[in-house]
C-alpha cells in the first residue's frame, strides 16, 4: 500500500498542483476543501501518513485578532500547535473524551480542551 497525505484547503488550485506533485512522488492523496469535509475523510487517522493543512488558517487568525485556535484533536499536531503559539495564538482541541489525550495535550503544549465528559476528564486529571 502506498503512503496516503491528506490535503485539506480551501483554493482548488493548490490542492491541484500538490495533489499532482505528491502523486508523481508515489503517494496517494485524498483532499478536502474545508475543515468538515476533511475531518470526515481523515477519520481516526490510522489510514494517512500526514495531513497538509492550509497555512493561512493561523495568519487568518491573527489577522482578525482572534486570541485562539480550535481544533479537532484528531488535527491537533504538533508542529502546527507550535506555529499558532508562535503567532501569539492560544490552542483549544475539541472534542476530548480519552483522559489518556490530557497528557498528550500537554506535552504538546495545548492550552484548553473541550469534551462531552468532564467527570471523566477531571478525574483523568489528578
Amino acid at each position: 500500500m502506498s503512503k496516503r497525505i491528506l490535503i485539506i484547503d480551501d483554493e482548488e488550485n493548490i490542492r491541484r498542483v500538490t495533489r499532482f506533485t505528491l502523486q508523481a512522488a508515489g503517494y496517494e492523496v485524498g483532499e478536502a476543501s474545508d475543515g468538515q469535509s476533511g475531518l470526515e475523510l481523515f477519520g481516526d487517522g490510522s489510514n494517512w501518513e500526514a495531513v497538509l493543512l492550509d497555512q493561512r488558517i493561523i495568519n487568518q487568525a491573527t489577522d482578525i485578532g482572534a486570541a485562539a485556535l480550535a481544533l479537532h484533536h484528531r488535527l491537533a499536531r504538533e508542529s502546527l500547535v507550535q506555529k499558532a503559539k508562535a503567532a501569539g495564538l492560544h490552542v483549544a482541541v475539541w472534542t476530548v473524551d480519552d483522559p489518556a489525550w490530557i497528557e498528550r495535550a500537554r506535552a504538546i503544549g495545548i492550552d484548553a480542551l473541550i469534551t462531552n465528559d468532564p467527570a471523566t476528564m477531571l478525574q483523568a486529571r489528578r
